[in-house]
């Protein structure tokens, strides 16, 4: 990993994985737990706060899915619910604490959580969503693969970026391309999702533990190019094993 920004990209995604089984596995338990602190540990340490908006995120989606699945009961979903609440909680309280070590980090940490939109980075990626946009509008069938992020960096210049990865895709792309990306990419979460929710996830916690973690990667890909960052083969990996036990291992 080059920089905090490639090391979430993984434990984003791995954090989420671990969340899944620490409450649908009974025997895995103990060490989902363990790994699930070390990688709550690397993302609350490495400052990028948005990383911990996506691990959240990915909480929020196994909760989501454990109430719309079969098969659960009724206790799996209090516990569920619990353990939510506690990585809201401790994510808040731990960024705060990691903030101490420095006071313009402790600054920017809690402006994040209690002014999120008044957040001086947040407003630079929102300023810079909106140049990209306009950008596309003006070519609307993209300025071509490699005209935005890592390639475009040479020497000292600091490159073109868009701080969004469906963006970078737009951008680059056009509107043929990102369409076609979202659909093939929200397809197959979507129909993950119908099939092991109805499936029963105590069932299926593999899949349902691969599913929230390619979840919670998306959701990162809304705050910066991370399409570009190292998770993603960890990523493309859970999303295959997600749909190999919505499919076909149990066909």
């Amino acid at each position: 990993f080059t920089s905090p920004v490639a090391l979430v990209s993984f434990l984003v995604p791995a954090s989420a994985f671990a969340l899944a089984l620490v409450c649908l596995s009974v025997r895995r338990r103990a060490v989902a737990a363990l790994a699930f602190l070390m990688a709550m540990g690397g993302i609350v340490a490495s400052y990028v706060r948005t990383a911990l908006v996506a691990a959240v995120a990915g909480a929020l989606a196994l909760a989501a899915l454990l109430l719309m699945g079969r098969g659960v009961s009724r206790t799996l979903k209090v516990v569920t619910a619990g353990v939510v609440v506690l990585v809201l909680i401790g994510g808040y309280q731990a960024t705060l604490l990691a903030g101490n070590a420095d006071p313009v980090a402790k600054h920017r940490a809690e402006t994040f959580f209690k002014d999120p939109f008044g957040d001086p980075s947040v407003e630079l990626r929102l300023d810079n969503w909106e140049r990209s946009v306009e950008r596309v509008v003006e070519e609307p069938f993209g300025t071509g693969v490699g005209t935005v992020g890592r390639a475009t960096v040479e020497g000292g210049s600091p490159g073109v970026h868009t701080d969004n990865s469906y963006v970078k895709i737009l951008r680059e792309q056009g509107f043929p391309g990102a369409v076609l990306f979202l659909f093939a990419v929200a397809g197959a979460v979507a129909l993950c999702w119908l099939r092991l929710a109805r499936a029963g996830p105590p069932a299926r916690r593999l899949g349902v533990a691969a599913l929230v973690g390619v979840i919670a990667f998306l959701a990162l890909c809304v705050m910066g190019e991370y399409i570009e960052q190292p998770g993603k083969a960890l990523v493309w990996a859970l999303l295959g094993i997600a749909a190999w036990e919505a499919y076909a291992s149990h066909a």
